[in-house]
């Protein structure tokens, strides 16, 4: 956890208006700033990558699909898992 004790500036009310910290610990809390944008920019690339890849994949099982007659649209969860597996297993014919 950053430890920073900040210093406050109040108004004439007695109000909070400001706050300062010491040259070091703006330096960490911009640091830690950083790092945080740099994280979340990592986790919106994989995202868009994994959403990417799944519209492929997906765009790849509708084309086996029409080869074989099959509608991707028209099947099941259940169809379209059967699908998925038999084109994994090489023990196992694909359904046509």
């Amino acid at each position: 956890m950053l430890k920073i004790n900040p210093q406050y500036l109040v108004d004439d009310k007695g109000e909070k208006t400001a706050a300062l910290l010491t040259i070091k610990e703006f330096q960490l809390l911009m640091q830690r700033l950083e790092d945080l944008e740099d994280t979340l920019e990592m986790d919106a690339a994989v995202e868009t990558d994994q959403a990417e890849l799944m519209e492929y994949a997906e765009a790849q099982l509708r084309k086996l699909c029409d080869s074989r007659k099959l509608n991707w649209d028209k099947m099941s969860e259940a169809d379209r898992e059967n699908f998925v597996n038999d084109l994994i297993h090489e023990d196992r014919e694909c359904s046509r």
